[in-house]
């Protein structure tokens, strides 16, 4: 997952958690400002297939191009983390980061030019979601890399199951301590020692993360209307400048 040393733990945790609030916080304004979720890709393929069958081409046509900006994102960072392993960058982590700073600034810019345009088919206004997917997808790839693909943090679905998983292996293991015989438990030693109590709370931390950066998207939106996009814009700048003192993650 990350690195074992306890402080370095605690610190990749925390920016991971920072990642997930602003990836909730992002979808939930995008749903109030565009009319769609942008931070996942089941539901948009779900809008896809149900718009094809219809016959509705403009809302499909709007669907396909959420779900490429979100696949252009993360192939992105791809290419821009493996330029900056090659290159030796210190902090190439950063990187992909100020694409995605940009591309919120480039969404609070839309939202300040366009507050009041409605969410319709064809719209050109509602297409700034694709800015907002093609962010996320930057930050769901970026995270994977640091992680080495096994967090998320906008695929809030997969953190679920992986939780629901690491919850039955501690159920398990509560279950072997008190019901097993010794020899018992020291069969099962192989089988539940994948199970990390730290990795179950990240992954519930996640989750609470991505809720309250929703919750408080939403309150920023009642109360600041367009400009509720400035708050992640600022703290991605913070973490950028953070992680160019000290990265997040080695370059090896």
């Amino acid at each position: 997952m990350f690195v074992h040393q306890a402080h370095a733990f605690t610190r990749q945790a925390r920016f991971v958690l920072k990642l997930a609030a602003i990836a909730g916080y992002t979808n939930i304004l995008t749903v109030l400002m565009c009319g769609t979720v942008t931070s996942h890709v089941s539901g948009t393929i779900s809008n896809l297939g149900h718009d094809l069958a219809k016959g509705e081409w403009m809302m499909a046509l709007f669907a396909f191009a959420v779900v490429f900006a979100f696949f252009t994102g993360a192939s992105l960072t791809g290419l821009l983390e493996e330029l900056g392993r090659r290159s030796q960058w210190r902090a190439r982590y950063a990187l992909p980061l100020a694409v995605e700073m940009l591309l919120m600034l480039a969404l609070l810019v839309a939202f300040e030019l366009h507050a009041q345009a409605p969410f319709e088919p064809g719209n050109l206004f509602t297409y700034v979601a694709c800015v907002a997917a093609f962010a996320l997808g930057v930050q769901n790839a970026t995270i994977t890399r640091i992680s080495g693909g096994v967090i998320r943090t906008t695929h809030v679905t997969g953190v679920t199951t992986d939780l629901g998983l690491e919850f039955s292996l501690l159920i398990a293991k509560v279950w072997d301590h008190w019901l097993s015989t010794p020899r018992q438990q020291s069969d099962k030693t192989r089988m539940l020692n994948v199970h990390s109590p730290r990795r179950f709370l990240l992954l519930a931390a996640i989750l609470g993360s991505f809720a309250a950066g929703s919750m408080l998207g939403t309150l920023a939106y009642i109360h600041a209307g367009r400009h509720a996009m400035l708050l992640p814009v600022v703290v991605l700048i913070i973490t950028i400048i953070r992680d160019f003192q000290k990265p997040f993650a080695g370059t090896g």
